[in-house]
């Protein structure tokens, strides 16, 4: 039976992992009008955990901890990978109907 702080952690993660979904989908569009570095890229998906820790420093009653910054960064990447992986098993899928 699932405890309230593993129920917590699994929606954060699970927010920040819609969160890289989100930002995969923002590099294809801005992939297509080619306007993107890579660089911010990877820098929103590192930075943006350490800021919402941060933000929670200036929170009464809340506290900014190492393993939160961990678990979403965790989050964020599993996003960007799944998206990943379903973008090539999808353009795979396309160049198998082409021949």
């Amino acid at each position: 039976m699932p405890t309230e702080h593993m129920l917590r952690k699994t929606a954060h993660f699970l927010e920040y992992m819609g969160m890289g979904v989100l930002l995969c989908r923002n590099i294809q569009v801005m992939a297509r009008q080619r306007r993107i570095l890579l660089r911010s890229v990877i820098a929103a998906a590192i930075w943006l955990p350490f800021v919402d820790e941060t933000i929670q420093l200036f929170v009464r009653g809340r506290s900014g901890q190492i393993s939160d910054v961990w678990l979403d960064l965790a989050g964020m990447w599993t996003g960007l990978g799944l998206m990943y992986l379903l973008g090539r098993a999808k353009s795979h899928g396309n160049r198998r109907r082409l021949r």
